[in-house]
């Protein structure tokens, strides 16, 4: 892999669109936008990464972009190029460089403080609350572990809050939510304010979308191929990996109480493409609860790999019905379940849990079955509901006239707008500047060494009621009977 140099970023041995060298307020200019992924880019891709491939792929048709992911990609760019900087901070400041704008997710500000010295505008995409998915996640380990992981995923979030200029959302809940932060953090400030009073210049909803040409499979994956599947069975498709946040298990006892032998789960991903994913343990449980259900290869299939993303069409066109099914917690509220949108794309009536913007969308815009959290009862209901070939057909009415508001060229055109005109967030333009990134480092810092602090007070504090506690005990012992004739033996 070339490095893209610090002294001819963009030139053309470097990239096979070069920028102009116009400076980027002049009329004409392609802005230099550079995505940076922590998600592995290649065949098989899971949410984040297809996620930035593809804003990555819409800025593209108007802007020179660089789609930066920390391992060797897998896969090339469509009209855009594709880097591994592979963990070299060294080679990422090249790449910060050389752009106009950065496009940031995750822990990205906080690992990497040249981005926002370098005075690059930043675009945070907070679509993800992984503040929320790791109180799921870690909920099983000891509380130390999940004050540290939480600690960790909140600086990481706070920084993006307080450092960047832009925030990408994928839902209006998502927008409260983040609105919130940023109004705690001071974001939401007379600069801002008077810059534009609803905010819009700050933080804008751009969903999760869908290729704005029809699904068109290759060749048949499942019925006649895949041991169990028949040519009318009715098959309900899980699309993507199996998380903590979701409610696998209701999904499989609701097809173990149907009993139905033409009713067909396929969990389409069970290993995660990226090795750097904590191993998940819900996928485990799902597949011994299928085991013991007896349900495992006769109604319940698990995909031990995890299907390429230029693959996935092939399933969702074989499937009858996509389906999503979680729990009832924060993490839900606030989430957008993003391969849901292939179900639409694929015209797959949808059956899925409430709570989510997604299921209310389901809900208001009759594209499936929507059922309450943890019930396999009503699962099984519903299912029995989409077996009618016409409740489908509405479904699928319904779901066509949605797939041409979601398309990638659609949701994606206000991050394409702004980078036209790539601009500071007032507040950092304007004299409130948001702390900077060896300040954010420093509070961190000091919020560790506070807990520790705590922890160790406590500790000690557990001590000495453990050392009360024996002092009041050897003094019983002391006058005891037994003991008090032990030392009269004794000194005798």
């Amino acid at each position: 892999m070339s490095e893209p140099k610090a002294s001819e970023p963009g030139d053309r041995a470097e990239f096979s669109r070069p920028p102009s060298k116009m400076a980027a307020s002049e009329p004409g200019r392609r802005t230099r936008v550079l995505v940076v992924t922590y998600d592995k880019i290649g065949p098989r891709m899971a949410g984040p990464a297809i996620r930035s491939y593809e804003l990555a792929r819409a800025l593209a048709r108007e802007h020179d972009v660089l789609l930066a992911c920390r391992h060797e990609p897998e896969r090339d760019g469509d009209g855009f190029e594709v880097r591994g900087y592979l963990k070299d901070e060294a080679v990422l400041r090249k790449m910060v460089e050389w752009c106009d704008v950065v496009i940031a997710f995750g822990f990205l500000l906080l690992e990497c403080p040249d981005i926002v010295e370098l005075g690059k505008v930043v675009i945070a995409d907070v679509y993800d609350p992984f503040t929320l998915e790791v109180l799921v996640q870690r909920r099983d380990d000891p509380l130390a572990i999940q004050l540290r992981e939480h600690r960790g995923a909140l600086a990481a979030m706070n920084e993006q809050l307080q450092l960047a200029d832009y925030f990408l959302v994928a839902s209006d809940r998502q927008r409260d939510l983040v609105f919130g932060m940023l109004a705690a953090l001071n974001r939401l400030n007379p600069h801002t304010y008077q810059d534009d009073p609803a905010f819009e210049r700050l933080i804008t909803v751009v969903p999760f979308g869908l290729p704005s040409e029809p699904p068109a499979a290759a060749a048949p994956v499942l019925r006649g191929v895949h041991p169990g599947f028949g040519p009318d069975d009715l098959v309900l498709l899980w699309a993507g990996g199996i998380y903590e946040w979701f409610d696998p298990l209701s999904l499989i006892e609701g097809i173990a109480a149907l009993d139905a032998p033409d009713v067909k789960v396929l969990f389409m991903g069970m290993d995660h493409p990226n090795p750097e994913v904590p191993e998940m343990h819900m996928g485990a449980r799902a597949v011994d609860l299928a085991e013991r259900l007896g349900v495992r290869d006769r109604s319940v299939f698990f995909n031990e790999g995890w299907v390429p993303y230029d693959d996935r069409v092939s399933f969702l066109l074989e499937a009858d019905v996509g389906v999503s099914t979680h729990y009832r917690h924060a993490e839900t509220m606030y989430a957008f379940r993003t391969r849901m949108l292939d179900y639409i794309w694929a015209g797959l009536p949808i059956l899925c849990t409430e709570g989510d913007t997604l299921a209310e969308l389901v809900e208001g815009r009759d594209l499936g079955e929507v059922v309450p959290a943890e019930d396999p009862s009503a699962i099984a209901r519903a299912v029995e509901r989409l077996l009618d070939r016409s409740r489908r057909d509405v479904c699928a009415a319904h779901l066509a006239e949605l797939a041409g508001e979601l398309t990638w060229e659609t949701v994606a055109a206000p991050v394409v707008e702004f980078c036209r005109h790539p601009r500071h967030a007032a507040d950092r333009e304007g004299g409130a500047i948001p702390r900077t990134p060896v300040e954010s480092q420093l509070h961190h810092l000091y919020d560790e060494a506070h807990e520790e602090i705590h922890r160790l007070r406590r500790e000690r504090e557990g001590l000495l009621r453990e050392i009360d506690v024996l002092s009041a005990f050897r003094e019983r012992v002391q006058g005891s009977l037994p003991y008090r004739t032990f030392q009269r033996i004794r000194g005798g």
